[in-house]
């Protein structure tokens, strides 16, 4: 539960808005209150139990939010978050939420090390696939997973902006590896 503050300041970075319009609540830090909050509970999304954290000296750099695609639902019903919100994981995978990584860490391959990290924990629950969706005006989230073996399923709207369904197949025979140019 230490990491709660860490971790939820640096979702928070990755996607201002979503935390806001997930929280139901009107202002940044009361958002940031209600995640952290939330963050030691096992009944909402945004829980110790769906976050891997990276540490470089002590103080939390990288943290990756995820969770089972079945559980989406569950965790969209729970009070804490307002409004309805369209399904953005499939039954069948393991969801990845979110990815921060610390401005003065960036570049430093964590962000890879959280994903892969979420692959491993995905194959060690018998999951078959990892999605997410990337936002199509930042180009730059799409080349990070497609170096790391995801793939684009479809496209679609969601909190007004549009995203790439991207997928990886956790059977593929091929180690975990980043793509060579």
């Amino acid at each position: 539960m230490a990491d709660a503050k860490a971790a939820v300041r640096l979702i928070a970075m990755a996607d201002k808005d979503a935390v806001l319009a997930i929280s139901g609540k009107l202002t940044l830090p009361e958002a940031l209150t209600q995640y952290e909050q939330d963050f030691s509970r096992n009944d909402v999304y945004f829980s110790y139990e769906n976050v891997i954290v990276t540490r470089k000296e002590g103080l939390v750099v990288g943290c990756i939010l995820y969770f089972r695609g079945a559980d989406e639902e569950r965790y969209a019903a729970h009070e804490s978050q307002g409004g309805n919100f369209p399904r953005e994981s499939d039954d069948d995978e393991i969801y990845i939420d979110s990815l921060a990584v610390d401005p003065d860490h960036q570049g430093c391959g964590i962000a890879k090390q959280l994903v892969r990290a979420v692959i491993k924990e995905a194959a060690a629950q018998g999951f078959a696939k990892v999605g997410l969706l990337a936002d199509v005006a930042k180009p730059h989230l799409g080349k990070l997973y497609r170096s790391l073996g995801f793939a684009e399923t479809k496209r679609m709207r969601y909190l007004n902006d549009e995203y790439e369904k991207l997928v990886y197949d956790v059977t593929q025979a091929i180690p975990i590896q980043e793509k060579t140019k």
